[in-house]
């Protein structure tokens, strides 16, 4: 990436956490080499952990934060007020620098629109919205509440406008990009495309080839709810180890903790759940033999990406993202069902054939060096600021509808 003196980005995210704060912070790191750079941070009341507050002091980026003072179920418009004063303070320390804002999107497509649909606000500078996961909700029927329906049409609505105002909507794949247009029905035109990358030497390689009879790691690194669908894997894992040395590292937090740390007492030998990991990539990713994901809705999760990366095969359903994150049969398997004996038989395979096993983690690892490195992620972003910030300079409208042939 070259050197960007008079481009500058203000990356602004609501209660940082998680997957997406991992993105960000590496982007921020990268991207502060180059060009200036900011983050804005809005925070519940419940106060961030002391090693996600030092990850920020760390970063060599300008930094504003806006605690809320009302805890709402969804505070993200009480973060506005203060984004205006954060792009004109940049604007005075540096004056010859164009910047352009970053909204990150956790949870849905909404974050970005709310400055420009409050009157006090009427914040009207550069901006992309990164959306990095659609609720599950929005996407499946199933899992919407009484009054979902109706939510989702409110946002679908508003979030046309965001983007006929000159907002750049940005999503990880096409499989996320197909959702968002057909959940908020805005054409897929208007949503450009790039995909997550990390910084490979954070990574730690995983061991090589896996010989018969030795304990088989399985592991589940996630949020423990129903959208992910964890009890899946231990399932799949009780049933194979009635005939192999099996065992299931279970890495996470969330409803399903409680039924997660039972699982671990009824069977001690085989399920082992160590709650919620830092830097589960480095720490526990490069201990597996496979990592399973078969959730029921997804983007691109980033522990996908840490286990390419470590070079460990990946088992995961086919959606949202993931489809073009993992090649079936070269870097992993991808579930058609989401069984539990769909989950086992694949195992089973990987337990059985060591050669299959090893070629699969050193296509992964292979994979994420071609194609998921922190570089080629900020090249792509910064293409996409040059041209909001031209579009910007000549006024030039960006929604296009869709294309019928």
């Amino acid at each position: 990436m070259k050197l960007q003196n008079d481009i500058g980005v203000m990356h602004v995210i609501l209660n940082p956490g998680g997957g997406v704060w991992s993105v960000i912070n590496e982007l921020i790191a990268y991207q502060s080499r180059y060009m200036a750079t900011a983050l804005g941070i809005s925070l519940r009341k419940s106060i961030p952990s002391s090693s996600m507050l030092q990850e920020v002091y760390n970063l060599d980026a300008r930094l504003f934060t806006y605690i809320v003072p009302i805890e709402f179920p969804n505070a993200s418009g009480i973060l506005l007020p203060p984004i205006n004063r954060w792009f004109n303070a940049l604007q005075t320390e540096y004056p010859n620098t164009q910047w352009i804002t970053h909204f990150h999107n956790t949870g849905g497509i909404g974050f970005a629109f709310w400055p420009r649909m409050f009157p006090f606000t009427n914040y009207q500078k550069p901006s992309i919205n990164t959306v990095h996961g659609i609720p599950p909700e929005d996407v499946t029927e199933e899992l919407r509440g009484k009054f979902g329906f109706i939510q989702t049409k409110v946002l679908a609505f508003l979030s046309r406008q965001m983007v006929k105002q000159g907002v750049r909507l940005v999503t990880l794949g096409e499989g996320s990009r197909n959702d968002i247009s057909n959940c908020y029905n805005i054409p897929k035109e208007n949503i450009s495309i790039v995909q997550n990358g990390v910084n490979m030497c954070s990574f730690v390689k995983s061991q090589g080839k896996k010989t018969k009879n030795t304990i088989f790691t399985v592991g589940f690194v996630g949020h423990l709810d129903q959208n992910k669908r964890w009890n899946i894997v231990a399932e799949a894992v009780i049933m194979l180890s009635q005939y192999f040395p099996i065992r299931l590292i279970l890495a996470g937090a969330g409803k399903g903790a409680e039924k997660a740390l039972a699982l671990s007492k009824d069977y001690p030998d085989i399920i082992n759940y160590i709650g919620e990991v830092k830097n589960a990539g480095t720490t526990i990713i490069p201990k597996l033999d496979v990592l399973v994901l078969p959730s029921l809705h997804e983007g691109q999760p980033m522990v996908i990406l840490e286990a390419l990366a470590a070079g460990v095969p990946i088992i995961a359903s086919k959606v949202g993202s993931i489809p073009e994150t993992i090649e079936h049969g070269v870097t992993g398997f991808l579930l058609e069902t989401s069984t539990p004996k769909e989950v086992a038989e694949l195992i089973y395979r990987l337990i059985e054939n060591p050669d299959l096993h090893y070629k699969l983690g050193f296509n992964a690892r292979k994979s994420w060096e071609e194609r998921f490195n922190i570089n080629v992620m900020a090249e792509n972003y910064m293409k996409i600021y040059q041209d909001v910030l031209q579009n910007k300079k000549n006024q030039k409208k960006i929604w296009r509808r869709p294309n019928h042939e």
